[in-house]
């Protein structure tokens, strides 16, 4: 299995299968609102039981590796990913 891994300002980051598909889908259309519900069909796609605090918990995981700043929430709609 290949490492999934992104570039960032402190050199490569390894990232987890779930993290790599959260961040794919942020990823998609950087600067787009992403609704909590696509990040979650983007976690069913492993057979994981996505409970309410799933997506949350990916997102303050990759906000660690990536930088706090490349993720912003957008209240009660969903996240958003800032190109750097």
């Amino acid at each position: 299995m290949s490492a999934r891994r992104v570039t960032g300002p402190a050199g490569d980051i390894v990232l987890t299968a779930r993290e790599w598909a959260v961040l794919d889908r942020l990823t998609l259309r950087p600067g787009a609102v992403v609704s909590k519900a696509q990040i979650e069909d983007a976690l069913y796609a492993f057979g994981l039981e996505v409970l309410s605090n799933t997506v949350e918990v990916y997102v303050s995981r990759l906000r660690k590796k990536v930088g706090k700043a490349a993720i912003s929430t957008v209240r009660g709609v969903g996240y958003r990913f800032h190109a750097q």
